[in-house]
């Protein structure tokens, strides 16, 4: 009993101070702020000697893909707005869709494409702004051209991805052109070098045919270098044959200006190889890593059954069995180093319950999958001793379509009726951090636990805002009260917006350089709370992380110092 009782002791005085130990931060929260229009802050583009430039729009606008233009304001370091101008352009004909606002070594960007119906071509356009008045500086040009495809849905077809350098100079944009299956795949790459005011833009054709390949990832480095990562089936375009994959990774290197520098082939062997991602280290090597998995995708719905008919479908699914690394010498494109790591089961289990983590140990000796494993890669963490951080999460988004019948119309009808509704199930779950050194060796890998499972509200207040500040990892999140002091054992309590701000709490876990946790819970502002928004998060200079708070009509911007 006493050994019991000593053992208990000793765990909550480690779980009282793995919960307040943590380095210093303060949060510095604005004033409510007027809100006429229903507006909802979507995205802070970056910081200037103006101030910190923020885009907002009305939700109903975000909710439909926040492709009309929206209002760009600044705000000074007090949160007092210092400029406010509703984006737009004026420039040629048809209709203009936004694209995105991007700020690059303190030069001032406007993306938005023009689509031509009658030619059925897509033009993506650049307009410069003046960071003190927002007003355009300069005429808009073109960065790009495509063809539109035979699609309906608005991203099929712009469908633009942007990605910024590490030293956040140099900006890539990418489009995918529609092509037929079996033609060559073609992809139209546009950068521009916000430190020299140059751009340039390429059409590449690839050797494969269209239906053979799929654009994974890509990046851009500081010296304006472009890298593209994607799958190549080798037999038809299915993920798996018999059991086994059926596609391998290739990665492809541009030099500045378009010109192919390089291909090498990653064999996946008996890997699922799953959302990975390519890199340069402080030391001009690049790297490949990410995760992958000894299972194809596929889940099936696991609650219980009910009279009426239910089809159920799980978006983004990526079990998780362990870590893929590749290192390229930079001159010679020589493999460097090459290697996989599993995980243990016992750090795939981690924070699950008894019984949940029983039943995921029991399908994976029966080969299944558990949805338990399922995390996306969101960020790679290069270091200055070129180690990799690499930072997923737990998510699913499901939707679930009833339909049930009812009675006939009419007495003497011979017809039942249906009727049916939709529900979509948010779940935004774990965080998962995998350290590997310079060597592509495991060092540590942590989980931090989180539960936010919604239903119907798009996840607006799910998932997690990041901070990166001397080696240690900041993870930002709405919480519940109850999980300050979790230790790793049980269920958590669910963090769900609905439920009101007296169950609602803002948690920041930290990681150190070895992977050592501590937790806490951040102030809110004087006499009221408020759930942050994470996907309009965005850390800016190295010691800050700005963020969005909302409840009702309630409206603040935050800043978290550290």
């Amino acid at each position: 009993m006493k050994k019991s009782l000593l053992l208990f002791t000793a765990l909550i005085f480690s779980t009282l101070v793995m919960a307040q130990r943590l380095p210093e931060n303060t949060m510095v929260w604005s004033k409510s702020i007027p809100n006429k229009k229903k507006s909802t802050y979507n995205k802070f583009i970056g910081e200037t000697d103006e101030g910190v430039l923020v885009t907002k729009t009305t939700l109903k606008k975000e909710l439909a893909g926040n492709y009309a233009f929206p209002v760009l304001e600044v705000y000074d370091r007090h949160f007092t707005l210092v400029n406010s101008r509703e984006l737009d352009a004026k420039d040629g004909r048809g209709k203009a869709l936004y694209e995105q606002t991007v700020l690059l070594d303190g030069k001032l960007y406007l993306f938005y494409s023009r689509i031509a119906a009658m030619s059925r071509t897509v033009t993506l356009m650049v307009q410069p702004l003046n960071t003190k008045s927002l007003q355009a500086a300069g005429e808009p040009y073109i960065a790009l051209e495509t063809q539109m495809p035979m699609a309906v849905a608005r991203e099929d077809v712009t469908n633009f991805e942007f990605t910024v350098s590490d030293d956040n100079a140099s900006l890539l944009v990418s489009h995918v052109a529609p092509v037929g299956a079996n033609k060559n795949q073609v992809i139209h790459m546009y950068v521009l070098d916000g430190r020299n005011n140059t751009d340039w833009n390429k059409s590449v054709e690839l050797p494969y045919a269209s239906k053979m390949f799929e654009k994974v990832s890509q990046s851009v480095d500081n010296l304006g270098n472009v890298y593209l990562l994607a799958a190549k089936y080798r037999d038809g375009n299915k993920e798996r044959k018999n059991g086994r994959p059926n596609y391998d990774y290739v990665m492809m290197g541009y030099t500045a200006g378009g010109a192919l520098d390089f291909t090498h082939a990653i064999a996946a062997g008996n890997r699922f190889f799953r959302e990975m991602q390519v890199a340069v280290t402080p030391n001009s090597e690049i790297i490949c890593t990410g995760f992958y998995s000894n299972y194809e995708i596929g889940f099936g719905w696991s609650g219980k059954p009910s009279p009426a008919v239910t089809s159920f479908s799980n978006e983004r699914s990526n079990p998780v069995g362990g870590v893929y690394y590749l290192k390229l010498d930079m001159k010679s494109k020589t493999v460097v180093k090459e290697s996989s790591t599993e995980f243990s089961m016992d750090f795939l289990t981690r924070n699950l319950a008894r019984k949940d983590a029983k039943k995921a140990v029991k399908n994976s000796k029966k080969g299944k999958n558990s949805t338990a494993f399922s995390f996306n890669l969101d960020d790679l963490i290069i270091r200055e001793d070129g180690s990799v951080t690499l930072v997923g999460e737990q998510f699913s988004n499901t939707t679930a379509r009833t339909v049930k019948t009812v009675g006939p119309h009419a007495i003497n009808a011979a017809n039942h009726l249906t009727t049916g509704s939709t529900t979509k199930y948010y779940s935004y779950l774990d965080i998962i951090a995998v350290h590997l050194s310079p060597e592509g060796e495991l060092e540590w890998a942590e989980k931090i636990a989180k539960k936010q499972n919604t239903v119907s509200d798009f996840g607006l207040f799910s998932s997690y805002a990041m901070a990166v500040e001397e080696g240690r990892l900041h993870f930002v999140f709405n919480d519940h009260p109850a999980n300050l002091h979790y230790g790793g054992n049980g269920s958590l309590n669910n963090f769900n917006p609905r439920k009101g701000r007296k169950e609602a709490a803002l948690a920041v876990v930290t990681l150190d350089s070895q992977g050592n946790k501590s937790r806490k819970h951040l102030s809110m502002p004087a006499g009221t709370s408020v759930f942050v928004k994470p996907e309009t998060s965005r850390q800016l200079p190295d010691d800050q992380l700005f963020l969005f708070g909302q409840y009702k009509k309630d409206f603040r911007l935050a800043r978290m110092d550290f």
